[in-house]
This record gives C-alpha cells, sequence and structure tokens, in this order.
C-alpha cells in the first residue's frame, strides 16, 4: 500500500479522504455539535488550527448532494457508524471572509459585496435553483442576501445550513482605524446589517442551522449585535479537542509518517512537545492540544528529508503572527504592555478574566489585552486563576 501523504495545507476534506492522505479522525464532534443547546454556534481558535478543514468536514456531511458519497468519505470515520438523523439532509451555503480587499472602507465594501454575490451564485448553480440574483448599484449585501434568501425559502423550505469561516478575518485588519471600524459595525453598517439578515431568516424561513468560525471575539460583539442568537461555544470543555492535535493523535500521524523505530518517536515526541504542544481552552481540561499546522509542517519536512527539519518553525505561521502583533497597537497604555510582554518572555503567568465580548466604546485596557493574547495563541490556559478566572502561560 503507497505511504500516506501528510495534508498540510490540505483543508478539503474530500481531497483528504480521495487522495490518500492522512486524517485524524474528528467526526465525533460533529455529534457534540448537534447535541449543542444552540444552533447558532460560534468557534474561535488561533490561525492554523485546523478550523477551515473543520467547516469542510461539515459541509460535507451536512450537503444533500453528497448523500451518495457518505459511506465513501465517512465509512472508515467515527461518524461513519454513528450517522445521525440530520446528515446529508442540507443545502449548504459557504461563506469565506478571509481573501477580502481591506484596502479602505469603500474598497471593503466592494469586496464583501462582491463575494456575497458570487457565494449566491454558485450556490444557486450547485443546487439548481434558479433564483434571481440583481444586482444594486450601492453595493447592499444585505439586500442582496434577503432577497436571495427570501426566495430560496419558496424552494426549499427550513433546509439551509449556512457556515461561515474566517467571519473576522478582514474586520481584524481594519482595526487599527475604529473610526471605520465602528462606522462598517455599526447600526447602519453594511456589515452588522448582514448579519441581521441571517436573523430574519432563522424565524420561520429558510435558516435552520449557522456555523460560523474566527480567531478573535475582538468582532463578534460588533458584527453580530444584529445576530444575537449566536452563541460563542469556544472555551466549552467537551469542543477542547475539536481543532489541534491530541498526544496520542500526534503519535499516530509520527508513526504514519514512517517515524516507526519507537525510540525515534519518544524522541520526536519531546520536541514536538517543547516546541508545538501546550493548548488549553477551559481551565478544568488536563489535557492539552497540540498546534496541528505545526505538528503537519513538521512531519511534511520529516518525510521530505528523512530526518528532523532544519527549520522548527512553518515560515507561514511567523508571517501570521507579525500580521496579528499589530492589533497589539489597541491597548495604548505602553508601559503596561511592555511589562507584559517581559513577564511573557520570562514565561511568568498571569492572571485574568477571558473577555469575550469586546467593547469598543471603553478603554482597551490589560485584561482586554490579555485576552487578546489567548485568543491569538501567543497565550493559553495553564489553570485556575486566584484572584481571576485563569492563569494564562505561552504554549
Amino acid at each position: 500500500m503507497a505511504r500516506r501523504k501528510i495534508p498540510y495545507g490540505i483543508s478539503d476534506y474530500q481531497v483528504i479522504q480521495d487522495e490518500n492522505y492522512l486524517y485524524v479522525d474528528k467526526t465525533r464532534f460533529i455529534e457534540e455539535l448537534e447535541y449543542l443547546s444552540t444552533k447558532y454556534p460560534v468557534f474561535l481558535r488561533p490561525r492554523r488550527f485546523g478550523k477551515t478543514l473543520l467547516v469542510s468536514t461539515l459541509q460535507y456531511y451536512y450537503d444533500k448532494n453528497f448523500a451518495d458519497e457518505f459511506d465513501t468519505l465517512f465509512g472508515d470515520t467515527y461518524i461513519g457508524t454513528h450517522k445521525t438523523a440530520l446528515a446529508n439532509s442540507y443545502y449548504v451555503m459557504r461563506f469565506d471572509f478571509s481573501k477580502l480587499d481591506a484596502g479602505s472602507e469603500e474598497m471593503l465594501k466592494k469586496s464583501f459585496y462582491r463575494s456575497v454575490r458570487v457565494i449566491l451564485k454558485d450556490f444557486d448553480a450547485y443546487y439548481g435553483l434558479d433564483i434571481s440574483i440583481e444586482d444594486n448599484s450601492d453595493y447592499n449585501s444585505a439586500d442582496l442576501l434577503d432577497g436571495f434568501l427570501r426566495e430560496a425559502n419558496q424552494i426549499i423550505g427550513r433546509k439551509l445550513y449556512i457556515m461561515i469561516d474566517e467571519y473576522d478575518h478582514f474586520a481584524n485588519s481594519i482595526l487599527s482605524n475604529r473610526q471605520v471600524f465602528t462606522k462598517i459595525t455599526s447600526k447602519e453598517g453594511f456589515v452588522r446589517s448582514f448579519y441581521e439578515v441571517f436573523k430574519t431568516h432563522t424565524s420561520g424561513s429558510c435558516i435552520d442551522r449557522i456555523f460560523i468560525t474566527g480567531v478573535t471575539s475582538l468582532t463578534l460583539d460588533s458584527l453580530t449585535s444584529g445576530f444575537n442568537i449566536a452563541k460563542n461555544v469556544s472555551m466549552f470543555p467537551e469542543l477542547n479537542e475539536m481543532t489541534g492535535f491530541t498526544s496520542e493523535e500526534t503519535k499516530y500521524l509520527l508513526k504514519e509518517a514512517d517515524v516507526t523505530n519507537k525510540e525515534n518517536i519518544e524522541g520526536t515526541m519531546e520536541i514536538l512537545t517543547e516546541n508545538y504542544n501546550g493548548y488549553r481552552f477551559h481551565k478544568s481540561i488536563e489535557n492539552k492540544v497540540f498546534n496541528s499546522n505545526m505538528v503537519l509542517y513538521f512531519l511534511d519536512e520529516y518525510q521530505r528529508a528523512k530526518g528532523l527539519p532544519d527549520q522548527l518553525t512553518d515560515p507561514n505561521m511567523t508571517s501570521d503572527y507579525q500580521k496579528l502583533t499589530a492589533m497589539f497597537d489597541l491597548f495604548d497604555d505602553e508601559e503596561t504592555k511592555q511589562t507584559i510582554l517581559e513577564q511573557i518572555m520570562s514565561n511568568e503567568r498571569l492572571e485574568t478574566d477571558i473577555i469575550t465580548n469586546f467593547d469598543f466604546s471603553l478603554h482597551f485596557g490589560k485584561e482586554d489585552f490579555l485576552s487578546l493574547l489567548f485568543y491569538l495563541g501567543l497565550l493559553t490556559i495553564k489553570g485556575e486563576g486566584t484572584l481571576y478566572d485563569v492563569q494564562l502561560q505561552t504554549p
């Protein structure tokens, strides 16, 4: 049998299954998501932590057009023998807001509108619905979406599953300009109006479920003020391992990547644990998870070079962190910021309450800054705090 490939940079579930890539089975979390009391969860994790592959897995599982391929795609997974009643029962509409042009407010509005329009057209063609999609001169994405969903409701009934990947990507890139950010997410802003449409169509209309991913909750409160039925489930203990790899999952990958000697596996696990392990997203959880992208980068390089890679840090991750640190400017207390960064470099533990809803009309303080570092993956939960809710430390 041919050696299975490392899915570094691959986030399409069907490609992984069809083209002999290794897959760490996370499908048990499909059940967990269905068990949640909310139908509209928001799941936040740091960059390159497996969120897009998770969305892709959900898409193939719930898409009615893949019912005949269920056994091919999921037959060797947990959910293959624990199939739920909702499998392959939805029309799935998937949004990805990671590639919008946020060069200016006007460019962002047009880019957002065009992205939404392409998604609606592709959805219509894919399911053969023949819904009219009319342009509007003011690039009003909310009106465009609302008109489409009203017509879709007459055709498909309450059978639509909305999936939104990287909901906050474009918004985070303009946070340095608070005036623009406030304008587009205000009551009259085009982004908030867009999310209000989703809420409208969850009541007596075609939307039954929504799943949203992103990195931080910095924009969650503002973007979804008109969509207040959403629930942030990111710190639910039962979802701690939904993305990222556990120690056992990482050992499995090592074996499959031809690190077959027991001593090599144990020695390599020590290297991986020192460099990539340590993430926890709830204070009561004992098991930590590895950064999945880092592990796959390491194994891809290991297979290619037949030994340890020269560079342990994925260059793409370095680039990501450089972009994300621009958000540090939100915390304008330079003296306190410098103290916190020095404490982090000294590997000290810092106590805080994790902020779930940021209010930009108020001062962005120390707790906000520490929470931001947690969401970005630069800090993680090490345990319960004494004065505050949690202790944070570098992963």
